[in-house]
């Protein structure tokens, strides 16, 4: 259960990423922040899980 957690949450993290930079070259700056968080909240998920 652990690999699958971790898993899921590196998955979110590179979607959430991903979606930040395109945001935020789209020029939507608030967006992009939110998404950079949930960027880093799924690596602290990923980390705390491991």
């Amino acid at each position: 259960m652990d690999d699958l957690v971790s898993g899921v949450a590196t998955v979110l993290a590179a979607l959430f990423a991903l979606g930040a930079f395109v945001t935020l070259f789209m020029q939507r700056p608030v967006v992009a922040g939110t998404l950079f968080v949930f960027t880093a909240f799924s690596i602290y998920v990923r980390e705390i899980d491991t």
